[in-house]
């Protein structure tokens, strides 16, 4: 959690955090969500359950009232490819396509927008000792463009831009980056293209 909270923090955001407990059946209704200019969503190197029925719901109801949406997680394209409602999901809110599981690569390069000039290395294992299996994407329509590849020239991320919504969806952990400042920066990137401008927000 501090990967994400110490860069918004310095940007001068007091984040609120929800602990989603999928064997519980806890999740975060919509009518919550709706309380947030901007919605984070990371799930790490978790492969199972990242986003459950009711999650999706959630987040597609956030999304079509005008939110913004940052999403990370090494496995959530390959979880969301199981089944057709969840591929469905991915298609059509995050406008995304699973290529593969384990991209054959952990250094990431930005290919435009946002991600001009960023270029960074990925942990190879999690905070368990786990590896990491990066999801490799691709875009599903023309509301997402490639915004990361791996340096295997596989696609590492997206950017998603619709009439309603503005989404970042990331097929790597963002806390698996390795070096904190890149971190801040990519962060600050984000915040900046939401519009959500932080009190001393600087960005390059």
């Amino acid at each position: 959690v501090n990967n994400y909270t110490e860069p918004l923090l310095a940007a001068g955001f007091n984040p609120t955090i929800f602990a989603i407990d999928v064997y519980n059946n806890r999740f975060v209704p919509s009518h919550i969500l709706d309380d947030f200019e901007i919605v984070i969503w990371f799930t790490d190197n978790h492969w199972f359950e990242t986003l459950t029925n009711e999650d999706r719901e959630s987040l597609q109801n956030y999304l079509d009232t005008g939110g913004n949406l940052f999403i990370s997680g090494a496995n959530i394209g390959y979880d969301l490819n199981k089944t057709n409602s969840s591929r469905t999901f991915m298609q059509q809110t995050l406008h995304a396509d699973f290529v593969a599981d384990a991209a054959s690569s952990n250094s990431v390069s930005g290919i435009a927008g946002l991600s001009e000039n960023l270029s960074f290395i990925l942990n190879t294992v999690d905070i368990d000792q786990h590896a990491y299996m990066n999801d490799v994407l691709q875009a599903f329509d023309g509301s997402a463009i490639p915004v990361f590849e791996y340096a295997s020239n596989e696609i590492a991320g997206l950017q998603i831009q619709t009439n309603n919504s503005k989404i970042i969806y990331t097929g790597f952990a963002y806390e698996a980056i390795q070096d904190p400042a890149v971190q801040e920066e990519l962060m600050f990137r984000i915040l900046d293209w939401f519009d959500i401008p932080a009190p001393d927000l600087k960005i390059g």
